[in-house]
């Protein structure tokens, strides 16, 4: 009973307001707020400043809410963050859990 519910109140949070859904705006706001590192290997064009530049920053911001590409940056440079996961983890670990305890149940 208890992984149902805590099922259910996840998907009710998810679906209660666009702020909580797995989103491209949510995405990147989590991997630039927990720190993780842009791999410009694959993207070079994606640094702020250009290919040769040695900024650290991407070329792409979050201003009010928006996702803000600026000329010469392309969508697709949200991709320097597609290897950092551990902000996925957190977002979907309450449903993680309760599919744990759901199975569990049927054991022990």
């Amino acid at each position: 009973l208890t992984s149902l519910c805590t099922g259910v109140a996840w998907m009710v949070w998810v679906f209660s307001n666009p702020e909580n859904q797995w989103n491209l705006l949510v995405r990147m706001e989590l991997a630039e707020q927990s720190g993780c590192i842009p791999n410009y290997e694959e993207y070079p064009n994606c640094r702020s400043g250009g290919m040769n530049s040695t900024q650290e920053e991407t070329c792409f911001s979050i201003e009010n809410g928006v996702l803000e590409f600026p000329e010469g940056c392309d969508q697709s440079c949200t991709g320097v963050y597609n290897d950092c996961t551990s902000h996925f983890i957190l977002w979907v670990g309450p449903v993680l859990v309760g599919m744990t305890m759901f199975f569990l149940s049927f054991f022990c």
